[in-house]
């Protein structure tokens, strides 16, 4: 793992695989984690905040991570932010079974005690991808900085099924945020008709 500026390796970086840290980097930059390919790993770390990644098959790759601009401050850590998301989604039944994939825009907006509290979601073709998403906003802990009260933000949120296609919507032109996070992905291994 580098930095993209400098070239420089990024030390410390946590590796969240399947809900829990699992390893960090070294002071090389490099990092080992026992996971298949497909399956997703989120990087974190306080100068570049957090990067999914779908693990390659190959196992030699590099990743480059930018340093965040504006550092985003929420109270348990951007890490824990998507931890609880990644540990509370999950593919919805019925369109794995249909082998429907796609990316839905969940729209939350900041409110003066600093919670995420949901607005919208956009591209879900059947309601069924956002049907969790309220009940894990209300139990998400920590909060934002004030200094983001009223603010918009945009959580994409891929779902992918292991093997097929992928559904890449984008994010609707009339849709105004302040910030845009960093995908989270689903990826589900194919169903057994």
């Amino acid at each position: 793992m580098y930095d993209k500026l400098t070239k420089e390796p990024v030390r410390s970086a946590s590796i969240v695989h399947y809900d829990s840290v699992v390893t960090k980097t070294n002071y090389a930059g490099f990092f080992q984690v026992k996971s298949n390919p497909g399956d997703t790993i989120l990087i974190t770390h306080n100068n570049y905040g957090a990067q999914s990644l779908v693990t390659p098959s190959k196992t030699d790759f590099q990743i480059g991570l930018e340093i965040l601009k504006e550092k985003l401050e929420f109270e348990e850590g951007l890490g824990n932010f998507y931890k609880h998301f990644g540990k509370s989604i999950r593919y919805p039944a019925q369109p794995l079974r249909a082998n429907i994939t796609t990316k839905i825009f969940v729209e939350f907006k900041i409110d003066s005690l600093g919670r995420s509290n949901l607005v919208r979601v956009y591209n879900d073709p059947d309601k069924s991808f956002s049907q969790d998403l309220p009940k894990i906003f209300k139990s998400l802990k920590g909060s934002w900085s004030k200094k983001y009260v009223d603010k918009t933000f945009i959580l994409p949120i891929i779902y992918r099924i292991q093997g097929r296609s992928q559904n890449e919507n984008a994010l609707p032109e009339t849709v105004q945020a302040d910030i845009i996070l960093e995908d989270i992905v689903v990826t589900a291994l194919g169903s057994n008709k």
